[in-house]
């Protein structure tokens, strides 16, 4: 078992039954976990506030960091990251405007 530092981690990615960790430096750890149990391991340490959990599911292939979402660029269908050692994402237009809505909610429940 490994301590992953979530404070570090832009997003998760699916990769079969294992759940690729994207770090701020732009390595990539990956943990044989299917990206629901990893899911589900990050609520856990979220459960005393559920509402400070800044993962959020998009798509089935990935949950983001969305407090690390610069911004969502519709034109290029791609969603980008505050660190320019992180690629930015390409998502569907349906993707995209579900991410766009959750970075709204995101951004509204850290202004309460």
């Amino acid at each position: 078992m490994r301590v992953i530092d979530l404070d570090r981690v832009y997003y998760l990615q699916a990769s079969g039954n294992y759940t690729d960790f994207h770090y701020d430096d732009g390595s990539v750890r990956s943990e044989l976990m299917l990206l629901s149990d990893a899911m589900d391991a990050v609520e856990e340490v979220y459960a005393r506030d559920p509402q400070a959990n800044p993962f959020r599911r998009v798509g089935r292939s990935y949950a983001v960091h969305m407090g690390k979402v610069e911004s969502v660029n519709s034109r290029q269908g791609q969603l980008m990251f505050d660190s320019k050692a992180i690629a930015p994402l390409s998502f569907s237009k349906n993707l995209l405007k579900e991410a766009r809505q959750m970075l709204a909610g995101w951004i509204q429940s850290e202004q309460v």
